[in-house]
């Protein structure tokens, strides 16, 4: 790959990257999603006509990261896990917008 395809694909990775964290990806997920996408163009590049790459980027992009939504939606905890003693726990609970049943609770020793 020549210099001038390579600072392309910088570029346009930039733009992708932006792009992520615009539609709400953290910069972990925008870095890791625009690194699959430009690997995955490079192994591609055969079958992608040059004036369609932008837009070709893009769709794997956000299909990457709706992937990656969706697989940390699912395997998101329900309920919220809470540390703390067990009488702020109490006080915690014992609030009216807290339902205890879905506090997952987790009681420090100390």
């Amino acid at each position: 790959m020549d210099k001038s395809w390579e600072n392309y694909l910088l570029e346009e990775a930039q733009i992708v990257f932006k792009y992520l964290l615009k539609v709400g990806a953290t910069k972990e997920d925008a870095e890791d999603v625009t690194q699959e996408t430009i690997m995955k163009t490079i192994e591609c590049l055969s079958q992608i006509q040059a004036k369609n790459l932008r837009a070709w980027l893009f769709k794997v992009a956000l299909h990457r990261y709706y992937t990656l939504y969706n697989k940390n939606k699912r395997s998101a905890s329900n309920g919220i896990v809470v540390t703390g003693t067990a009488e702020s726990l109490k006080q915690l609970q014992d609030l009216p917008f807290i339902k205890a049943s879905s506090l997952g609770v987790v009681v420090d020793k100390y």
